[in-house]
């Protein structure tokens, strides 16, 4: 049974012994959480997490 979050009318599948698959908001990347958590809201994943990030750093002039 299909899950909706209240991100963008995004769903992702009933959990089950492999997780919970998803797809990034971003990237439409497919991912999956562990058994038992749910889906980050936003559905972002990590790499465009942190690409945001340094981005967002280097727009306020801070360098890594």
């Amino acid at each position: 049974m299909p899950h909706r979050s209240a991100y963008a009318g995004v769903s992702w599948t009933a959990p089950d012994a492999y997780g919970v698959q998803w797809t990034c908001g971003i990237c439409d990347g497919a991912e999956e959480c562990a058994p038992g958590d749910e889906p980050p809201s936003p559905p972002v994943c990590h790499s465009c997490a942190r690409l945001c990030l340094l981005d967002a750093l280097s727009a306020l002039g801070v360098s890594l």
